[in-house]
């Protein structure tokens, strides 16, 4: 196992916090800081070959930009780049043994890459469990501080935020910093998701109790097999749902990004909350209710609305809404759903 120097290179960069990784890390940046690190390396190393390293290089920064991006999960990305292991340590160690530079535009690139490597271990302290991310740390030697806990960097460089942004949410108490600890991981996570710019946010749907929002919950809908798509509802933001089980159809406000909001027609109330332990509420007289009453073609049945906090609620939810005989509410036709407007 190769240990980084992680005190002097592995690090956030305070100037790169607050701006787009995939802006820092496009594809014509990376390719030009590698090759300025490729090429002083070579300057002390001169009898390396010829592009056939800078080539390597090159692939190993797209890995590691990867999963510091997000763009993989650790169960996707851990398996598909385990084989050039031996690859994404020489990249590693290149970033870490490019200290000596004079050259300021060589400092600026080595700078951007050390920050490419810091999100990426990042990426790797969020991660519940933490036994996958432990594994792939370990192997890089990667030091993973503060377990548990984050500072206003890493939540800020999590969110493609400033870092006087998250200092001001930790003034305004949306976040509680413990001791001189930081925020606990689980309500950094939470608050997170509630960003637009969180890199990780299906971070969130690998626990039962973590907060997710609309957006997450649709996503996670479109891999339950209980359930299939119907339609999307654009002047709502709102996708209609079908149970598969007995054509139960439900809503989801599919663009939501503070909450997740389960909407649908029902009778039962009562029978409803006592299967699943959500709080439903009953908005069958507000006036926005008559939009949705022509998403779902119901007439009749009250329109029931709730939040689901967390992965938990939402499968009991749907785990309810597929269980024969729990609502007393008639399945909606799926061709009416379609063909309304």
């Amino acid at each position: 196992m190769i240990k980084a120097s992680e005190s002097t290179t592995i690090a956030l960069q305070d100037d790169l916090l607050g701006r787009s990784p995939y802006k820092v890390f496009s594809n014509d940046r990376l390719r030009d800081d590698v090759e300025k690190m490729w090429r002083e390396s070579r300057a002390y190393s001169p009898t390396q070959p010829d592009h056939a390293i800078f080539k390597s290089l090159l692939d190993q920064a797209f890995h590691w930009r990867t999963l510091a991006c997000g763009d993989a999960s650790l169960q996707v990305w851990w398996p598909a780049v385990r084989s050039a292991r031996g690859d994404l340590r020489a990249f590693l160690l290149s970033v870490t043994n490019s200290n000596g530079s004079e050259s300021k535009r060589c400092r600026e690139a080595q700078a951007r890459l050390a920050h490419l490597l810091a999100l990426a271990r990042l990426r790797l302290k969020l991660e519940p469990g933490g036994e996958v991310a432990s594994t792939i740390a370990e192997e890089f030697g990667l030091k993973l501080d503060n377990p548990g806990y984050l500072d206003a960097h890493e939540i800020a460089a999590a969110c493609q935020l400033r870092v006087a942004t998250v200092r001001n949410a930790v003034s305004r108490r949306e976040v509680h910093v413990k001791g001189d600890r930081g925020v606990e991981i689980g309500e950094a996570l939470d608050w997170m998701v509630q960003r637009r710019g969180f890199l990780y946010p299906t971070i969130n749907l690998l626990s039962t109790e973590r907060r997710i929002n609309g957006l997450l919950a649709n996503r996670q809908l479109h891999a339950d097999e209980r359930v299939e798509a119907l339609r999307q509802v654009s002047r709502l933001r709102l996708s209609l749902w079908k149970v598969r089980a007995n054509g139960r159809c439900f809503g989801i406000n599919a663009e939501g990004l503070h909450q997740c909001l389960l909407t649908l027609p029902a009778n039962d109330i009562d029978t409803l909350m006592g299967c699943c332990s959500v709080h439903f509420e009953d908005r069958s007289e507000d006036p926005s209710i008559r939009l949705y009453r022509q998403s779902f073609q119901s007439a009749h049945d009250p329109i029931l609305q709730a939040v689901i906090p967390n992965m938990a609620s939402l499968n009991a939810v749907v785990g309810c809404l597929a269980g024969e005989g729990i609502i007393g509410a008639a399945a909606v036709d799926e061709a009416s759903v379609q063909m309304g407007r």
